[in-house]
């Protein structure tokens, strides 16, 4: 449950960060991952979700701190 707490706060927070470019990026990637669940793609699914976290934390850090992410 605790973790289930911290994940709604951490998506409220890296969305109040969010261009509306971010959003819209990140409404696409939730479209496909449930596509990818709908059409039991596990494989799929996973990599989307995978891509789509590594591309918030990106996002996120460009927002808060103004910089990008060192891999960049």
């Amino acid at each position: 449950m605790a973790a289930s707490g911290r994940s709604v706060w951490l998506c409220g927070v890296t969305y109040f960060y969010y261009t509306d470019t971010d959003i819209a990026r990140s409404i696409q990637f939730h479209r496909d991952i449930t596509d990818a669940i709908a059409a039991q793609n596990r494989t799929v699914a996973e990599s989307l979700m995978s891509a789509h976290i590594g591309v918030g934390h990106v996002a996120f850090d460009a927002g808060r701190f103004g910089q990008s992410h060192p891999d960049d």
